[in-house]
């Protein structure tokens, strides 16, 4: 008997260490969109969302949260089967994917997950995966050719000789010494810049990669691939940006590939890994990052996250979720070709000097600008800051963002 209780007692000790190192994740997926399981090439499209908060019961097709900028998916499983590609059809608004998954994920050897941006082209502005953006659009007679879109988007060549997409993980922005637009934890989820476009009027600049999260309470299995590379240039353009993956479960395994890299160190894209347990031994192309989880993980932002949103385009007030399309209607309309007064909303952004508030204005066709701007009311809380912006003829799309100094 006394031989046997040290061994007994050891038995229940190493049970409770080995249920205390997996123990599940907590995903909060209430399975309302069912089960995604790709044997042939699918395409989701992400336009069919419903407007929507991420955690209101779904139907099949996901919750498009403007508050959250992503499509949200809250699903039994997932999986990918060997052969088969799951690719997206971007929303109006281009947020990027969310799958949270009440069971496993699997992606199968030769199964894929695609969220490329677009390669560069002689037509329109490459469209990026989803939460990424575009590429530099090519010109046409008497029209310049176009900068890239995004935070980091990349110059027009034939300018300054410079048409790279900055990536997520860059140490600098699309100008010598501006900040960078991510961070390492991959909140918020954002995809990749567009390349600028070359001096030609063929050469449109590649798109940035996507960027997905795929949370898991079981296991999550990538023998397969899951790319978000950005898209490559085209005739002396360059390619854009890789954009963002993360994934958390309970336990990661596999030895498939994960792919966020594109148009060299400056373009590369984020990978993190969090989870429980980390068996995966395949190969990760980006800059990469791995985390321990243990029943809980930051789904969002916290709620006191700096945030800015583009408030005021000269009289017109900016609708919270605004479209940024280069269509009709617009989000604003300016009407000349003086300076324009733009004003932007900060909330969390701190007023003492310690951080700035960046414009960056990208034409359709013609060279971006990328301005500092001035506090001109508010505290912590609220605060307003302006900027005058010439715009030139045709459509133009601006990014605002806050950056510590």
């Amino acid at each position: 008997m006394r031989r046997n209780t040290p061994r007994n007692l050891l038995v229940v000790v190493l049970a409770a260490l080995h249920c205390a190192a997996l123990a599940q994740l907590q995903v909060p997926s209430d399975g309302s969109d069912g089960i995604i399981d790709v044997s042939v090439d699918t395409t989701i499209d992400l336009g069919l969302a419903p407007t929507g908060v991420w955690n209101q019961p779904g139907t099949g097709v996901g919750v498009y949260d403007p508050e959250r900028w992503a499509v949200v998916f809250k699903l039994q499983s997932l999986r990918v089967r060997d052969g088969a590609r799951l690719t997206f059809r971007n929303h109006p608004k281009n947020p990027p994917v969310v799958f949270l998954v009440q069971g496993d994920v699997t992606v199968d050897p030769n199964g894929s997950i695609l969220l490329n941006g677009g390669n560069g082209n002689q037509a329109r502005p490459a469209e990026p995966g989803p939460g990424g953006f575009r590429g530099g659009g090519p010109g046409s007679a008497g029209l310049e050719t176009g900068a890239g879109f995004g935070p980091g988007g990349g110059a027009v060549r034939g300018i300054d000789g410079a048409s790279f997409a900055w990536g997520t993980h860059a140490t600098q922005g699309p100008n010598n010494g501006l900040p960078i637009y991510s961070n390492s934890e991959i909140l918020p989820l954002i995809g990749g810049s567009g390349a600028g476009a070359g001096a030609t009027t063929q050469s449109g600049g590649g798109a940035g990669g996507g960027a997905v999260l795929i949370a898991t309470g079981g296991t999550l299995t990538v023998n397969g691939i899951i790319d978000a590379r950005g898209g490559s240039g085209n005739f002396g353009s360059s390619d854009g940006a890789g954009g963002a993956v993360r994934l958390v479960a309970s336990r990661i395994a596999g030895s498939g590939q994960v792919v966020t890299s594109n148009g060299g160190s400056q373009g590369q894209g984020r990978t993190r890994f969090e989870s429980g347990q980390d068996l995966f031994n395949g190969s990760v192309h980006g800059t990469f990052r791995r985390d321990s989880v243990g029943t809980q993980f930051q789904l969002w932002p916290v709620s006191s996250a700096p945030s800015v949103r583009i408030a005021r385009i000269g009289s017109t007030n900016i609708p919270a979720d605004p479209k940024s399309e280069f269509s009709f209607p617009t989000d604003a309309t300016v009407s000349t070709t003086a300076p324009v007064r733009i004003r932007v909303e900060a909330t969390n952004v701190p007023t003492d000097g310690s951080w700035s508030v960046f414009l960056r204005t990208s034409p359709r066709n013609g060279e971006q600008v990328y301005v500092q701007m001035t506090l001109v009311s508010g505290s912590l809380v609220q605060s307003f800051w302006e900027v005058d912006v010439a715009f030139p003829r045709g459509f133009t799309a601006m990014t605002a963002r806050a950056a510590r100094n």
